[in-house]
């Protein structure tokens, strides 16, 4: 009797570490097969245009990482994105230079099993920089930037 108790609570006790860790997981939203780090390669495609997004590193809620708008007959534009990663959502400012002019714009990505999808909203714009009005009012709309392999 004492043997089957002790299974028992054994059995308890790993579906109760398994619930634990799986509530933990759920609260970042994993990306394809389950991977739950950030870092890697997103490409979107919009027509001809391509954008790319390389998340470099994360660690403990910033990031580190490049941005790439590859626009088809329309100026295009590249440079570093930095910034926070929290609750599933990348903000962060992306220096880049177009037309012979250095810019900063802050740029936001909410995480979903695909991918990241860009937040956009109404933006305060002081010379060459822009920022939003209010992030917690952004709207994440397609095209979804999948996660591929870096080259």
């Amino acid at each position: 009797m004492k043997t089957s108790h002790i299974i028992a609570i054994i059995v308890i006790v790993v579906l109760a570490g398994a619930f634990v860790v799986k509530s933990m997981q759920s609260s970042v939203p994993a990306g394809p097969g389950g991977i739950t780090s950030i870092e890697g390669c997103y490409v979107a495609n919009l027509a001809q245009d391509v954008y790319t997004l390389e998340i470099q590193s994360e660690d403990n809620g910033t990031f580190t990482g490049t941005l790439d708008f590859d626009n088809f007959e329309k100026d295009s534009s590249h440079g570093a994105y930095t910034g926070t990663y929290r609750n599933g959502v990348l903000l962060g400012n992306y220096s880049f230079a177009s037309e012979g002019t250095s810019s900063v714009m802050q740029v936001a990505f909410k995480k979903t099993e695909e991918g990241f999808m860009r937040g956009f909203g109404p933006v305060n714009t002081e010379g060459n920089a822009s920022t939003f009005d209010d992030v917690n009012q952004l709207t994440y709309q397609a095209p979804v930037f999948e996660y591929v392999s870096c080259r």
